[in-house]
């Protein structure tokens, strides 16, 4: 920049969001990571290892990277300088979950997490005090995206018994949910995403994100 304008020292203003976010919005106070990273984000990722089915349970269909890699036989897509492989493990962005491991908090879910290793594909780790649905249940059902905005996501399910509706999107206090209306808790899914317990049978459920404070904010 010329020496008449302004300079800004980004770090200085990362470090200062990095002490004064967290308190208010529950976010990672580590450094070395962004702090609009959810700390709850980090602990899923931290614990969960790809080998054992992280990419699976986050839905994520492919990875870009840098160089080719000798972890897998798959054959990446080459664009340009990447290397895009497909996963073909990853499970829907959106469904029905039974076997449920229940934890008490989110330090719990992560060394469940760490303790079940692969099988977090088939069981839903889940921060549920009520404990509405058997550890045994088999579920049977689908779940289906019905509506998606960034604020707003609609998803139908059906199911012959109850079951939980996990959402691999990123919990966050902001968000809340209906059932065919009604308002209902979401639980922490694997302590990062959503899960809201579904009755058997046909039923709507509404995510909606409004912004932690909001409401107290327009009336002040």
């Amino acid at each position: 920049l010329d020496d008449d304008q302004l300079v800004v020292d980004f770090l200085a203003v990362r470090d200062a969001l990095d002490w004064s976010l967290p308190p208010v919005w529950g976010l990672s106070l580590s450094r070395g990571e962004t702090p609009i990273i959810p700390r709850r984000l980090l602990s899923y990722t931290d614990h969960a290892k790809p080998g054992a089915g992280r990419f699976d349970v986050e839905g994520v269909t492919h990875i870009v990277q840098g160089a080719p890699t000798s972890s897998t036989t798959a054959r990446p897509e080459v664009a340009g300088a990447a290397y895009i492989y497909r996963n073909a493990g990853a499970l829907p962005r959106a469904r029905l979950m039974g076997r449920p491991v229940y934890v008490a908090s989110e330090q719990a879910a992560s060394e469940a997490i760490v303790r079940l290793g692969a099988s977090i594909r088939s069981r839903v780790v889940v921060e549920d005090p009520d404990r509405p649905l058997a550890e045994e249940a088999v579920v049977q059902g689908t779940a289906t995206i019905t509506r998606d905005l960034p604020e707003h996501v609609e998803v139908r399910t059906e199911s012959t018994g109850p079951a939980y509706l996990v959402l691999a999107d990123t919990d966050d206090p902001g968000w809340s949910a209906t059932l065919d209306g009604a308002p209902v808790p979401i639980r922490p899914a694997f302590a990062a995403f959503r899960a809201v317990f579904v009755p058997q049978g046909p039923h709507t459920v509404v995510f909606r994100y409004q912004p932690a404070g909001f409401s107290l904010g327009l009336t002040i």
